[in-house]
């Protein structure tokens, strides 16, 4: 577990050898077309036979990285956002550029946009007496760049 950032590695002795998909340190730019595929809490149902079972659901987000702050004031070394929000089940789940043909990061989190959709005021004898403001949330998912990760594993290391 890294002691700063949300970040942590399993090493397994037990993996056979496999070739995995490239990882590309290339510059990140907005625009980027990216998908991510991960496990959503389906939460629990009741088989045929009356027991109990804990349901994931397979999912698939397709869309773009909207913002790259190299140095962001927050709990990681970069902060990446997606155009599509992060479910529950997805941290951990590698951002796949289909461009690129790799994997340029690896999802950890959201962060919330409001959006101004409706604003009411009433006004009496030049003082505000109700106000009605409506906004929109707006998910947007986080990644950490494959840089950072490189940097987590080094800080782990040592």
């Amino acid at each position: 577990m890294h002691p700063r950032y949300d970040f942590a590695v399993l090493l397994s002795e037990q993996c056979p050898p496999f070739d995995p998909i490239p990882l590309d340190e290339t510059i990140l730019d907005m625009g980027l077309q990216v998908y991510a595929m991960g496990f959503h809490d389906d939460g629990i149902c009741m088989t045929a036979e009356g027991r109990k079972m804990f349901q994931v659901a397979p999912r698939a987000f397709f869309g773009n990285v909207v913002r790259v702050l190299d140095e962001p004031n927050n709990k990681s070394l970069s902060l990446c956002e997606l155009s599509f929000p992060t479910l529950s089940g997805f941290s951990g789940a590698p951002v796949f550029s289909p461009g690129l043909n790799t994997i340029v990061g690896m999802i950890y989190g959201n962060i919330q946009q409001k959006i101004l959709v409706h604003e009411n005021y009433e006004m009496r004898d030049g003082q505000k007496v109700f106000s009605e403001t409506v906004n929109r949330i707006m998910e947007l998912g986080l990644f950490h760049s494959i840089q950072s990760i490189k940097s987590f594993m080094v800080d782990l290391e040592n």
